[in-house]
């Protein structure tokens, strides 16, 4: 059956995308406890996306998209995603997808 999908978000949820180092250093502690609380893999973590980043080749054609779910001061879910430019399209991928064996949201239990 095809149907609409309905999706219950609470109110209390905002949604932030993250596009800068800076940002992404200041979100990392939260990031680290939903790794914690998640039990995420360690491609999933906040350190080795930085850490792609801070090392990435043709970091000029790259834009960090990495995308949050806050519960108010409690983040509850990342998508760690970039754009990568290819002939001049720019192509939405997983963050340090060519170094990782993994690729998925973190997502709060």
């Amino acid at each position: 059956m095809n149907g609409p999908v309905v999706l219950a978000i609470p109110r209390t949820h905002t949604f932030e995308v993250v596009t800068s180092a800076a940002r992404l250093a200041e979100i990392a502690p939260a990031w680290r406890a939903l790794w914690q609380r998640a039990g995420g893999l360690v491609f999933q973590h906040p350190d080795w996306i930085a850490a792609w980043w801070r090392t990435t080749p043709q970091q000029e054609r790259r834009a960090l998209r990495i995308g949050l779910a806050w519960n108010g001061d409690r983040l509850d879910g990342v998508i760690a995603l970039a754009t990568f430019r290819r002939s001049g399209i720019r192509i939405l991928e997983w963050a340090a997808k060519d170094h990782s064996d993994y690729g998925d949201a973190l997502v709060a239990p």
